[in-house]
């Protein structure tokens, strides 16, 4: 799980360099499937550019909506408990 965890930082992180780059885009959201699927996660309705992020932490969110080139993305929140 780590690994995936670090794959999606990178992903991320070169995401906001390259805003609108599908490839990564791609990447990144296949990084996510994979940790879905080892987290037990249902994975069978996502899809790629649904533009669904899952993001599980305080900091992870804090991180996510401060970073630049982020200004491209229409934000809804939902929290479940």
């Amino acid at each position: 799980m780590e690994r995936w965890e670090a794959a999606i930082q990178d992903y991320e992180m070169l995401l906001r360099e390259r805003p609108g780059d599908e490839e990564v885009a791609r990447a990144l959201f296949e990084a996510q499937l994979q940790l879905k699927m080892l987290r037990g996660e249902d994975i069978k309705d996502l899809k790629f550019g649904s533009n669904l992020v899952s993001i599980s932490s305080n900091d992870r969110f804090r991180h996510y909506v401060t970073s630049p080139g982020k200004a491209y993305l229409a934000a809804s929140v939902t929290q479940f408990h």
